[in-house]
């Protein structure tokens, strides 16, 4: 009674029993206290959920600190977080796999007996939005033989995408070649 006893050991206690006649027995034992109980988020904080965003409007990593989590043994700033970011979006700007992605983000919070609370968020990145087509008109000049050909960049009138770079739009025409049928 009286004594507190901190988190881990063992820790050898002795016992003594002493009766009225001045008599005294003692024994010993060990006791060890282990910390099994997980940080916890505070109640004013909700992680945020999973949730399918276009590639314009990915949102920013929500930022837990020490000030956001506790633990029944370990103060709040010598809790350790840890957060992590995994993507799954291809390099290749020219494949769909760079505008249709996944994000998972992880947050760990880790106390002094290594107990641990995690939370993984799940962002779902998807390109739904068309691209915006501005077409510009031309006049084309027809050859000595009665021809002329055009590329679609010739009617780009600066076309744009929310998430592909101009460079890597597919630009096409509905026609190309023209002679006098044409006029």
């Amino acid at each position: 009674p009286g004594s507190e006893i901190a988190v881990g050991g063992p820790i050898t206690i002795e016992y003594t029993a002493t009766d009225f006649s001045g008599n005294t027995a003692i024994c010993s034992f060990e006791v060890m206290v282990i910390d099994s109980q997980d940080p916890i988020f505070d109640a004013d904080i909700l992680m945020p959920g999973d949730v399918t965003v276009e590639c314009d409007d990915i949102p920013l990593a929500f930022v837990l600190t020490n000030d956001d989590v506790q633990d029944n043994c370990t103060a709040p700033e010598d809790l350790v977080i840890v957060y992590t970011e995994v993507s799954t979006q291809d390099p290749d700007q020219s494949v769909c796999g760079h505008y249709d992605y996944t994000l998972t983000r992880t947050w760990t919070v880790t106390d002094e007996a290594g107990n641990t609370t995690t939370h993984v968020q799940v962002v779902t990145v998807e390109d739904a939005t068309p691209p915006d087509a501005v077409c510009m008109d031309i006049t084309v000049t027809l050859d000595k033989f009665g021809l002329a050909s055009i590329l679609p960049a010739d009617l780009d009138g600066g076309s744009t995408d929310n998430c592909a770079a101009p460079d890597f739009l597919s630009l096409v025409a509905s026609q190309t070649d023209f002679d006098c049928t044409d006029l």
